[in-house]
């Protein structure tokens, strides 16, 4: 074994550098000598890691619109990163998610026998599969975050080991339901219900609407009903709450998404990384998601080969939270889904089962989080022949 061992650590997006920073605690508790560098934000370098490339400068310029703008700053991250990995020769690099960029390493990585660990890796299984090739070609092992991941990449003929999911290490709340009700403001005598449109702006515009429409309908129906929206960080707080009109019974939150799935009876969330939080939370929920036309007609032609949009259901294989895409996505379908989850307690009680089987599987084991297990394999391929 090594006397130190060098690594090289690439995220881009907050979870990414969110994540790699639990592993970076995870591979300091190891007796090994550590050199860390590379790209990332606040929480790798509060864990330790030596910046290179300030992520929190460059990765949210990754977007279509902004990259023409932001480009001298990409490539400028890139060059000081090349320098590094030429000049210091990494043992091992961690890239984490960021693919576009992630992927533009890998010749120079190669070049310096550098091995590659990909943890989170993009979704070829979904769309681009022909990225699997070139993840074949220069990844040395693939950590998977979703169990499925594991058979497809072992099936392209890609090392991959499944480890989990870093959000089932998350700590738990502290409170109990009665209390976390209280703490957000809510009666704990009349059900509530989340409404989970989004972080982006773009999202907000195609999506709020038809919820609040539909919760209109609810309402209606459950006149007691309690009715919240977690507002993200992301967000100008102030321009959603101009979208609700007059709806003054609805509750705006700062962030707190979690905490709402953790307390609310019933919630309709956004395609995306909240499923999962409503997935681990245990809420009875359903997904919706809206696409601009011309988005929605090149998604259909370039996603090929998977049946489900919700990361849930693709877990379990198979529909346990309803999905609603583009156009079924209505007032009327949604309310007549929440109304369900809220009413028919046969209906719930089995989406809620069917969740914890979900959690299960992301969990793999309860003995170990999934930033040791990263740890571990990072060390395995870090100190093999």
């Amino acid at each position: 074994m090594n006397n130190k061992i060098k690594i090289l650590v690439v995220a881009g997006e907050a979870s990414g550098d969110e994540h790699g920073a639990e592993v970076l605690k995870a591979l300091k508790s190891s007796s090994v000598t550590l050199d860390i560098f590379g790209m990332g934000g606040k929480s790798l370098r509060a864990a330790g890691m030596e910046s290179i490339a300030d992520s929190e400068k460059v990765a949210g310029v990754m977007g279509f619109t902004e990259v023409f703008a932001k480009l001298g700053q990409i490539l400028g991250a890139r060059r000081d990163l090349i320098n590094q990995i030429k000049s210091r020769k990494p043992d091992v690099a961690i890239l984490i998610d960021f693919p576009d960029f992630n992927f533009s390493l890998f010749k120079t990585l190669a070049s310096q026998n550098v091995k590659v660990v990909y943890y989170i890796t993009p979704q070829v299984w979904a769309w681009r599969k022909g990225r699997v090739k070139t993840i074949k070609k220069y990844v040395h092992r693939v950590l998977s975050i979703f169990p499925f991941e594991e058979k497809f990449f072992h099936d392209a003929g890609v090392d991959s080991n499944y480890v989990g999911h870093p959000f089932v290490d998350r700590p738990a709340m502290g409170k109990d339901k009665n209390q976390l009700m209280e703490s957000l403001g809510f009666s704990n005598t009349a059900p509530i219900l989340a409404l989970l449109p989004g972080s982006r702006k773009a999202e907000i515009e195609l999506l709020l609407q038809s919820m609040l429409e539909a919760s209109d309908l609810v309402l209606a129906e459950i006149p007691e009903i309690q009715i919240a929206i977690p507002v993200a960080q992301s967000l100008d707080f102030d321009w959603v709450k101009q979208q609700l009109g007059n709806r003054r019974h609805i509750k705006l939150l700062n962030g707190q998404a979690t905490e709402l799935l953790n307390c609310a009876s019933a919630a309709v969330a956004a395609s995306g990384t909240v499923t999962l939080d409503a997935a681990l939370a245990g809420v009875p929920f359903m997904i919706i998601y809206k696409l601009k036309p011309l988005t929605f007609f090149l998604a259909k032609r370039l996603v090929k080969g998977v049946k489900y949009f919700g990361m849930p259901n693709l877990i379990a294989g198979k529909e346990i939270v309803k999905e609603l895409l583009q156009d079924q996505a209505n007032p009327g379908n949604i309310a007549a889904e929440l109304i369900k989850l809220l009413l028919d307690k046969k209906y719930s009680q089995q989406v809620v089962l069917d969740l914890k089987n979900v959690k299960l599987q992301l969990s793999k084991d309860s003995e170990i989080k999934t930033s040791e297990r990263v740890a571990q394999e990072v060390m395995a391929v870090a100190n093999a022949r």
